[in-house]
């Protein structure tokens, strides 16, 4: 067994061929992790039920407050995985459209023609307004700089507003919610 001390502290050990570093040791600012580890996770979940599109435009699309995010990343040069899931209430028989910005302005799922209004999950809910209706997503972005990436939602719905988080028609106490959230991981890059 081999073992690796700094300040009288264990700070790695092997036995048998196995390294490890002890529970409770932290490893401090400039370690560099070999390119595809994940080195930092973070998640986000909102239990709001707000409602949006209230003006009921079909090709302006609007911030979903409730999902910003904003995160810090560990590392410059590094990918950071993006990936949410937004549960939506919706009048019955409309068209959605939901897209990804990052930082504020960059739409960047989805090239469409000039006749696509979408920049990522898109489609026509049929259902009684009782339905809460899941929209996912997932994008690998290259971090360059060690900043914070502010991560948005924005939708859009054909002549319907829509809630977060519960059905459209219902605001009962005994209905079914269910959260939204942003799943986060950093990889070396």
């Amino acid at each position: 067994m081999a073992t690796l001390k700094l300040n009288n502290t264990t700070v790695f050990t092997e036995t048998n061929g196995v390294a490890s570093i002890p529970s409770g040791v932290t490893i401090g600012n400039g370690v560099k992790f070999p390119a595809g580890h994940v080195i930092n996770i973070g998640q986000q979940i909102t239990t709001a039920t707000n409602l949006y599109n209230t003006g009921q435009s079909s090709t302006t699309y609007e911030k979903i407050d409730d999902m910003d995010f904003t995160y810090n990343p560990i590392a410059s040069n590094s990918k950071i995985l993006i990936m949410w899931n937004l549960h939506l209430g919706l009048d019955t028989n409309q068209s959605i459209n939901i897209r990804l910005n990052v930082n504020n302005t960059t739409p960047l799922l989805g090239a469409g023609g000039s006749n696509s209004l979408s920049t990522g999950p898109s489609r026509y809910i049929n259902n009684s307004g009782a339905d809460i209706n899941l929209f996912e997503g997932k994008y690998l972005y290259q971090n360059t700089v060690q900043n914070a990436v502010v991560l948005q939602l924005w939708g859009t719905a054909q002549n319907s507003a829509f809630y977060i988080n519960r059905g459209y028609s219902y605001d009962d106490s005994w209905r079914h919610r269910t959260p939204s959230y942003w799943t986060i991981f950093e990889i070396a890059g």
